[in-house]
């Protein structure tokens, strides 16, 4: 997928932060996008050297509706649109 794909994916969505793209630095928080009352944010973990991709609703961190972990970024674009198809269903 490239940036421009990516990037129509979430043309609804208001960016929160967006280093997934631009920065080869990883760190937890790299990524986060609102669309009213639902939160996409994507984060590196160093200890599994994992991402994880959470789908949250209503700010209840402590139960997402999605929890995906993903290897590269190439599988957080398709977790990021994972989970966009699931709020779109939920909405």
């Amino acid at each position: 997928m490239t940036k421009f794909e990516a990037l129509q994916l979430y043309k609804n969505w208001s960016i929160t932060k967006n280093d997934l793209f631009e920065n080869e630095y990883l760190s937890e928080d790299i990524f986060q996008i609102q669309k009213n009352n639902y939160v996409i944010d994507i984060g590196w973990y160093e200890g599994p050297n994992l991402f994880y991709i959470y789908l949250i609703k209503d700010f209840e961190w402590e139960h997402p509706l999605v929890k995906i972990s993903a290897f590269s970024r190439e599988q957080c674009f398709l977790a990021l649109e994972y989970s966009i198809n699931y709020e779109k269903i939920l909405s």
